[in-house]
Formats: structure tokens, sequence, C-alpha cells
């Protein structure tokens, strides 16, 4: 049915276009009226817009570049596993609310809230903390006030025992022997000197255990600053409050007592994709609460033979093509190949990125990567195959005459190396000239622009008879 309507089409474009050409002639040239007159020979036939709209004709552009071998290889869009998050729960509790499946969150955005007591205990264990860091503050701060005054009371036991000595030489040094009252002073004076002594070494050994005590209440505050930096921590991951927000309140107990549920939050933009538990229902600490996937950036991921990994490399160009017509083909490179291959079915799988800012691409679609394995060494003339048309062994195009846009020219042409839907053109075809595309097998089918056997067309399309 379709070549008879084909047919009956090129037929009737073939009427009009003899007709049109018949009246031409003789409005221009009224002689040309003689019985037995013919239409001048041409490889020039008319498109109009009235001809162009009833036989859809489209028009391609050819350009020029070099032609690439490509690889196909099939495979699917997928939201790497680094822009998945599983949202587990961080205690025992019940599940209070959480975002619907489908829903689409912002970084940051309360995704499920739960109820549990751990988060009392936790608030305890905080105040707790506090109140033994309070403690040993304090408990410190008494041992170094006694350590302090251990001190003094050694330096002033030590300052009378060197008075006595010095008191002691100058009158051993002046003083006569049968004098009774320097003889009892002296008396006094190694008495003193000796009691000095023995208060001095007393207060150096109580010295020496303030000193000690004031260590180990050293060692205490710093167990409780560990401790409250590890109850902050564990609010932290219950209620999603950063450490540095919960550690700036003057009274981190007090703000902590003001959290009755523990808040899940959105770690990225993305889209709730699973639900594993439902509002009201009791969930197990660690236990799946629901999955947050952020689609902005998807992979394309296919495998090939490991025979054919020396083919491809990381950075080649990649070309991702989608079943429906209404996905624009994204162009892209190819990820590095991992070092493994499936033990089973001995294939390679082969990754290239895909941005989605506009999330129009879904997860799991299948898709096409066209990848450039090599390209040709020269630039050439290149159209889209289907803009090429074959009379017989004769490869023809028909070209839009440059100087008249309702004129194409029915054009032999030289092809070269094909792919990806495109032909080199080695002549016939220059750059920039516009070929047809849509509307091609009508204008072949009328046989029009086509030499008699035995001539050629010029350059201005008039005809030349070879002579014998």
């Amino acid at each position: 049915m379709t070549n008879q309507k084909n047919f009956v089409i090129g037929q009737l474009l073939c009427a009009a276009l003899v007709v049109l050409e018949g009246c031409s002639e003789k409005r221009q040239d009224p002689s040309a009226e003689t019985p037995g007159a013919q239409a001048a020979i041409t490889n020039r036939l008319g498109v109009g817009p009235d001809v162009r709209n009833n036989l859809g004709i489209t028009f391609e552009t050819a350009t020029r570049g070099r032609l690439g071998t490509w690889r196909k290889i099939p495979g699917q869009l997928e939201v790497p596993e680094t822009r998945r998050w599983v949202l587990r729960a961080p205690a025992g509790g019940r599940l209070a609310a959480a975002a619907a499946r489908w829903q689409r969150v912002e970084k940051g955005q309360e995704v499920a809230r739960l109820v549990s007591a751990d988060l009392r205990e936790s608030q305890r264990a905080l105040a707790l903390a506090q109140a033994n860091h309070a403690r040993a503050e304090q408990e410190l701060a008494t041992a170094r006030t006694r350590h302090a005054q251990s001190d003094e009371r050694v330096v002033e036991a030590l300052g009378v025992e060197a008075a006595g000595r010095r008191r002691l030489e100058e009158i051993q040094g002046h003083a006569d022997a049968g004098n009774a009252l320097l003889v009892k002073e002296m008396l006094e004076l190694r008495r003193a000197i000796a009691e000095s002594g023995r208060v001095s070494l007393e207060i150096a050994i109580l010295r020496d255990g303030l000193a000690s005590n004031v260590a180990a209440r050293s060692i205490e505050l710093d167990q409780a600053r560990l401790a409250i930096a590890e109850e902050l921590l564990r609010l932290s991951v219950l209620t999603g409050v950063d450490v540095e927000e919960l550690a700036k309140e003057s009274d981190a107990t007090l703000a902590a007592h003001e959290l009755d549920t523990v808040v899940l939050a959105a770690p990225s933009a993305g889209v709730v994709v699973e639900l594993s538990a439902a509002p009201g229902e009791r969930v197990e600490a660690g236990s799946v609460i629901l999955q947050v996937w952020d689609p902005s950036e998807l992979r394309f991921r296919g495998h090939i033979p490991e025979s054919d990994l020396g083919e491809l490399s990381a950075g080649n160009r990649v070309r991702i093509e989608f079943p429906s017509q209404r996905l624009a083909p994204i162009d892209t490179s190819l990820n590095a190949i991992p070092p493994v291959a499936d033990a089973v079915t001995r294939m390679v799988q082969v990754e290239a990125t895909v941005p989605n800012d506009g999330q129009v691409l879904a997860h799991g679609i299948s898709a096409i990567a066209q990848v450039l394995v090599r390209e040709s060494a020269n630039e050439e003339i290149l159209i889209p195959i289907r803009c090429v048309v074959f009379d017989g062994l004769e490869a023809i195009v028909f070209r839009r005459d440059p100087a008249d846009e309702n004129v194409v020219i029915r054009t032999p042409v030289e092809l070269g190396e094909r792919a990806m839907q495109r032909v080199e053109v080695l002549a016939g075809v220059l750059e920039g000239d516009a070929v047809v595309a849509d509307g091609l097998q009508q204008l072949k089918q009328t046989g029009l622009g086509k030499p008699p056997e035995g001539g050629h067309f010029h350059a201005d399309g008039t005809f030349h008879s070879e002579h014998k």
C-alpha cells in the first residue's frame, strides 16, 4: 500500500512539474508552442512551499568533521551508591511521624520523628556527667589551694630554721663559754632549729600528698570532661542537633531537657524512595526507617565482554541515548573501568556519569551508550545516512540550490565510511550545503533530474549529450 501511494504521489508530482514547466515556457517564449516541442532536460526540480508541505520535505546541513567508530553498549541509569542514604533509628522507640514515599525533601528537612525513652536516659547521663564535672572542678580548686598553703608553710619553716642557724653561728663566734645567758640562748636556738627541721619535714611530706591529690583531681576533671563529650555526642546522634550547638548552651542539661523526641533530618536534597515503618509502629535501635536518594546525578551502567576491554578506556567520549524520542541524547565521558570481571558471565561493568539537574531521568530506565573508540584521520563532509538514496548503483542526494531555495539539484555523490547514522561524502556536496532528508524517496520516484543515457549535466543544470 505504501509503495502504491508513493508511486501515485510521484506520478502526480511529475505531471505537475511538467505542466508548470510547459506553462512557464509558453509564457516566456511564445515561439516554443510549436508542435512536438519538448521541455528542456535539467537536473533541477522545483520544490516551492506547496510542494515542500505536501511531501513533508525537510533539509539537513552538511558539516565537516571526523567520522568516529562507536561501540554500542546497552544498559540502564542508576542512582549511585554515594547518593543513597539509609536512615536508621538511633534508639528504640515509637515512630511518631515520617515523610511520605516519593516526597521530595531538602537537606536538613525533617523526615521522621521518634519518641524514645533513650532520649531521657541520655539527658540524665549528661546531667550526671556535668554534675561530676562541677564536683571535680571544686575538688581540684580546693586541692590546689591547700597545696599552695603547704608551700607557704614550708617556706616559712625553712626561713625560721635558717634564721636560727645564723643567730647560732653569731653567738658561737663571739660568746664567752662562761656566760650562762649565752649558753642558754644557744641551747634554745638548737631546740628551735631542730623543731623547725621537724616541722619542715612534716610540711614537705604533707605537700607531696597534696600534690598527688591535685594530680588525682586533675585526672578526675579530665574524665568528667570526656564523659560530657561522650554524652553530648550520644545526645547529638539521638536528636540530630550538632554537638557544637549543644555545647554552646550555658546550661546544656537544661537545653537537652527541652528535647522530647528524636528528629531524623534528610542528609541531602532528594526523594524518599523507601519507607520501612509507618507512624505508630515500634522500631528497634538500628532498624531502617526510610531511604533518601538524590537523583540529580545518575550513572549509566552497562557490561561488555572481557575480550573487548582493549577497545575502551577512561575518558572516552560517550553519548547516552534513550528509547523515548522526547529525551535528548546526553554527551559525557567514560569513567574508570573497574579491574573486576564477573566470574560467571566474564562481563565487565562500564560506567558514565549522567547529569540530571532537572531530574527528568529516572532510576532504572534503559539507555544505550554510544562510546567513541576511534576517529577517522582526516576531516570529511558528513551528512545523515537518511539523506542518501540509491538509484540502482548510483548514490544520489537532492541538494538545495544556493541561489534559489525553491529548487533542489539531483546530485550524484561518492560515499566513504559510515557510522552513527552518518556517512562521509567524498564528492558532490560541500560544507554548509542543505540536502533533502524527509521526502527524499518521493523526489526520487518522480524520475525528474535523472540524465538520459549518453549525456551528463553541466554545473548550471543544462544537459549535454555525448557525441559518438
